[in-house]
């Protein structure tokens, strides 16, 4: 599992605007940018982040988890500045996979 803070600032404005459009214009990038990059995000972890019902995103249990994980990588990525790729820090993934988990369904 390889994921970039890239798939994290994509993921967190997503969370926030729950458009992919306002996310595309608040990072400056492409609509399908926005959506490649989720779909890359999910395929790294194996989970389903949002529901897509009628043109609108709805985040699942996995989304929120992540939302919280990403949120502070992101405030310690703030206060300390870049994170060293060994520095200890982990999203906690492997709790996305229990059976609280919305993936496989």
């Amino acid at each position: 599992m390889s994921v970039s803070l890239r798939q994290l600032s994509v993921f967190r404005t997503l969370m926030q605007t729950l458009s992919v459009t306002e996310t595309a214009s608040r990072l400056r990038i492409t609509q399908p940018a926005v959506s490649k990059t989720l779909a890359q995000l999910e395929d790294s972890l194996g989970l389903v982040l949002f529901h897509r019902s009628r043109g609108r995103l709805h985040p699942g249990s996995d989304a929120e988890r992540l939302y919280v994980e990403a949120t502070r990588l992101h405030q310690d990525e703030s206060e300390e500045g870049p994170v060293p790729a060994r520095s200890g820090h982990r999203i906690g993934v492997e709790t996305f996979n229990g059976p609280q988990g919305d993936a496989g369904r």
